[in-house]
């Protein structure tokens, strides 16, 4: 059962990791389709177990996809310990201070996003007139802050919820097949980074 388990969760993290490079290539494209060449990351360095940094998958295939169009910039890549709001505002406030704001920028979940757009507000600095921002999550406080922040929805609830459902099924069949499963995201623009 041990074995399956593992099975498991190795095709669960390839599900994920589908469902990350497909939001980020909707972000990557809405920036190019505008006409954005400066395009930039905000994130966190990844998360440590086992004395590893696993860096999260959506900055990974970030710079993946912009590497292969060939325009990756590590000028354009903004990483913190922790992608909480605090953290967003804070590094907001050293991008501005060093003066290297691409003309849009992919950050890595909306709480963090909220913290630079009121980085962004106190040094009036517009957005999306001198920077477009696009989170991830969209977390319920994203459409109430102002300007309304544009997101990709994950639908984390249906991937929980999938995952049980699959691991229950694996227990009391006792499976032994891996199962791919696609959950759908969403790009929903909002006022940071209109239509």
């Amino acid at each position: 059962a041990y074995e399956e388990m593992k099975a498991g969760i190795a095709d669960a993290k390839e599900t994920c990791g589908e469902i990350c490079k497909q939001a980020v290539k909707k972000v990557i494209n809405i920036f190019l389709k505008k006409g954005f060449d400066s395009i930039g990351y905000m994130g966190t360095y990844g998360l440590e177990a086992n004395g590893k940094i696993h860096r999260d998958e959506r900055f990974l295939y970030f710079r993946q996809i912009m590497k292969s169009l060939g325009k990756y910039d590590e000028k354009n890549i903004y990483l913190c310990p922790s992608n909480h709001t605090q953290f967003g505002y804070e590094l907001g406030k050293e991008i501005i201070r060093k003066g290297r704001l691409p003309r849009a920028v992919f950050v890595e979940n909306d709480t963090m996003a909220i913290g630079f757009l009121k980085a962004l507000k106190e040094e009036k600095i517009s957005v999306p007139g001198d920077v477009a921002i696009v989170g991830c999550n969209d977390d319920q406080v994203a459409s109430f802050v102002t300007p309304g922040l544009s997101t990709v929805k994950l639908h984390n609830d249906l991937v929980g919820m999938m995952a049980a459902k699959t691991l229950m099924e694996c227990l009391y069949t006792k499976r032994e097949q891996g199962l791919k499963i696609i959950v759908p995201n969403q790009l929903i623009l909002r006022e940071s980074c209109p239509e």
